[in-house]
């Protein structure tokens, strides 16, 4: 959405001094692409700047082309490099590792771009101002930064820790700093030119201006014109986004190319020019100056990297996006004689080889760690595994994988936190388990393990490395069932492995308060993910309750702001839904009472009836299960058959394209009632009443479906003090959690007594 000034620009015309207007801005329109572009590829297969290169920053120093350059191998954390050339076209020497890496010292830094880099020749040392991103960077507040650093040699770099330049909250660049910088020191003051956005999300609502700032120092620096920016789009030629400024003072005049966009993807290079840096002149005649070349390297996105100003020409560079890979590129003005095309400075792409591994991501309270758990913080306490309780959800798909030939590759992870902060850790694990350059992986996410996937898909983007990914049973637009649990600690409503996450969380990490609405709202914010995004709350007089209504609180806050574009980053992407299982669908409320109110709980209305039809799998809604523009599949299975039944499992292996077992055996009972031991820190061994035995995982044993009887615990302690407790989780929804504390480190023979009907509240004999 352009911002009109026509009113604006008729002022500056009129009221500028007369001598700009007749000062001659330089001929922009005569800029021509070099021919044997690109002019710096990615580096060699295996190479840290292996597959993407792009955002150089250029300085001529001693008669040689310097070069920084943010780029990657592949995982999407870009890092900056540097590179040499005595033409400043051919013949780069690159280093074989960054000179600068990610990294801060409160972690908040996740990926860093864009570097500029000046002379400084009075203390002799090169300045460095990069772009800070944090781990999620689609929408919100304060989500890119500025930082410095300072080099004798160009190569070997001291970093400040912290930022030194920030959005301004309430402001148009509330969401950050971000897409290139332009720094002109003069007169002992340094001048910037930077780009900016809000806090809405880049893809579906983009929004990037360009700003102006100065500084005594590089580091203290003072927004000028009021904070507001100095480059609104208001030509058409401008589109709806500018960003990526690059500026040159010649002759007292400022001049600046920037990239304008239509929307997320930049796609043109655009001039303008002044007199005091903040109102700027856009001449018709000399703009649009370049945009992408169809069938080119540069097809897709095309953004201005930075411009040189020779003796006889000027040297535009530019990184170009395809599709599959990040170059660099140079225009001139005028054009310049064809140098003879270099040596190759990588090796080309090969295809990439058919994906032979599948990641596996399992829901909420799927995953299991005793110390983080028990914590009651989120600090990472070694590998998560799988929960013994959900081991007859995913062993069946597991086991069916490795029967195929393929590899499975189950990520746990920390349910509890947000579904965008398991990002790192999945990236991570994926190019852990990469041993192939271009590998590509298939991925199966089922219920919130669909979403953990898609935020690691929406976050990498073309750098994905997924050849196939199918989200089975998973809340696309929210569920029901999240709103007891996240407004009141509610968990009447609850499957069974909802229960034992939920009461574990309730009982090891409630307040002495009891408020069990604050506690799940603390310990499991990821609930709040779940929320629906589509009205389901109704008055007891039937009427709807807007979600646009409700506290901000009860709204989601996390997949409003999501989006998959058509081409879904070039991943085949598929559903899997469930139907013909009641499914909750409303929730009925009342009037919260005081002391709910007094609690922040039940806020919207608290819980009064529910409304099911039988267009679900018994947990979401069909609807909420499918993605629009993908495959679709959906079935007559529950929430658990169709990631553990012989029927949802071909159906995921025939979208996979993965040979299904002949001997596929894989349709199990849904559990409905569970015994749960966890014995920590310690080893120990269950006996049931039929004599078999079941070692503990990490601290945890889980018996579904439990028959009446008594049950022999044999433990050894690792420690003097032993936490041992007790889960019953009955089909009736009731549950019983009893605490014990064995002191000692002496082994422990114990017997456990479980009665489905009369269970005891000491269940320990």
């Amino acid at each position: 959405m352009p911002l009109k000034r026509f009113s604006f620009l008729t002022l500056i015309l009129f009221t500028l001094p007369f001598t700009l207007l007749l000062k001659p801005a330089v001929a922009v329109t005569g800029f021509v692409k070099y021919l044997n572009n690109p002019i710096f590829l990615p580096g060699p297969l295996g190479s840290w700047d292996g597959r993407y290169v792009a955002s150089p920053s250029l300085l001529k120093r001693d008669g040689i082309y310097k070069m920084w350059y943010q780029a990657n191998e592949g995982s999407g954390v870009w890092k900056i490099g540097y590179a040499s050339s005595s033409d400043g076209i051919t013949g780069w020497l690159r280093l074989n590792h960054p000179v600068i890496s990610v990294g801060s010292s409160d972690g908040w830094e996740a990926l860093i771009s864009d570097p500029r880099v000046l002379y400084n020749s009075t203390n002799n040392i090169y300045q460095m101002w990069y772009s800070s991103i944090n781990s999620y960077w689609l929408s919100g507040p304060d989500r890119f930064r500025l930082r410095f650093a300072t080099s004798t040699d160009g190569i070997n770099w001291t970093k400040t820790d912290g930022w030194i330049f920030t959005g301004s909250s309430g402001m148009w660049d509330s969401g950050g700093i971000n897409r290139g910088n332009s720094i002109i020191y003069k007169d002992g003051i340094y001048h910037m030119w930077y780009a900016g956005t809000n806090n809405d999300n880049l893809v579906t609502y983009p929004f990037w201006r360009i700003g102006y700032a100065t500084s005594s120092n590089g580091v203290n620096w003072t927004k000028q014109n009021g904070g507001n920016p100095v480059i609104n789009p208001t030509m058409w030629w401008e589109l709806n986004n500018v960003s990526y400024p690059t500026v040159l003072l010649e002759d007292g005049l400022y001049k600046m190319w920037y990239t304008a966009g239509e929307g997320e993807a930049p796609t043109d290079i655009v001039y303008a020019y002044s007199e005091d840096g903040i109102n700027w002149i856009k001449p018709a005649s000399e703009n649009p100056v370049l945009t992408r070349t169809s069938g080119s390297f540069d097809s897709i996105r095309f953004t201005l990297s930075d411009i040189l100003k020779e003796s006889d020409h000027y040297r535009l560079y530019f990184s170009g996006y395809n599709g599959s890979n990040w170059a660099v590129g140079l225009a001139t003005n005028p054009a310049i004689e064809v140098v003879a095309t270099p040596t190759p400075t990588s090796t080309p792409t090969p295809t990439p080889i058919p994906a032979d591994k599948v990641v596996i991501i399992p829901g909420f309270g799927g995953s299991w760690n005793a110390a983080s758990l028990l914590s009651c913080g989120f600090l990472d306490n070694g590998e998560w595994v799988l929960n013994p309780l959900a081991a007859g959800a995913y062993n069946p798909i597991l086991n069916a994988i490795t029967t195929s030939g393929y590899t499975p590759l189950p990520f746990y992870y920390d349910w509890r936190k947000d579904v965008i902060d398991n990002i790192p850790k999945l990236s991570n694990w994926i190019n852990t388990n990469t041993t192939v350059e271009d590998e590509r992986f298939h991925l199966v996410g089922h219920s919130m393990g669909g979403l953990v996937g898609r935020a690691y898909l929406e976050n990498q983007q073309t750098n994905n490395r997924l050849e196939r990914f199918m989200t089975v049973g998973s809340p696309h637009q929210g569920t029901a069932f999240a709103y007891p649990l996240w407004a009141a600690g509610d968990v009447s409503k609850e499957d069974l492995l909802f229960r034992f996450a939920a009461t574990f969380l309730l009982k090891e990490c409630g307040g002495l308060g009891g408020d069990d609405g604050a506690t799940m709202r603390t310990q499991a914010p990821s609930l709040r993910n779940l929320l629906p995004t589509v009205d389901y709350l109704m008055s007891k007089s039937g009427d709807p309750i807007p979600i646009a209504s409700m506290h901000d609180i009860n709204k989601n806050n996390w997949l409003p702001n999501t989006y998959l574009p058509e081409d879904f980053f070039g991943v085949t992407i598929g559903s899997l839904a469930g139907n013909g299982f009641n499914t909750l669908r409303n929730i009925i409320v009342k009037d919260p009472s005081k002391h709910d109110i007094k609690l922040e709980n039940w806020l919207d209305g608290k819980l009064f009836k529910t409304v099911e039809d039988s267009t679900g799998d018994g947990r979401i809604m069909t609807s909420s299960s499918l993605i629009p523009g993908a495959y679709k599949k959906v079935v007559n299975l529950d929430h658990g058959g169709l990631i553990n039944s012989a029927e949802g499992i071909g159906e995921i292996f025939n979208f996979l394209d993965i040979p299904i077992p002949a001997t596929l055996m894989a349709d199990s009972i849904t559990p409905s009632s569970a015994l749960t031991i966890i014995g920590y820190p310690a080893i120990f061994w269950v006996v049931d009443p039929q004599s078999k035995t079941v070692k503990d995982s990490d601290g945890l044993v889980g018996i579904v479906n439990p028959k009446s009887g008594n049950y022999q615990l044999r433990l050894i302690p690792k420690s003097n003090e032993t936490t041992v407790i007790i889960g019953q989780f009955l089909a009736n929804g009731k549950n019983l959690w009893k605490k014990y504390k064995l002191k000692n480190i002496l082994p422990k023979f114990l017997t456990i007594s479980f009665d489905p009907t009369t269970p005891l509240d000491e269940p320990i004999q």
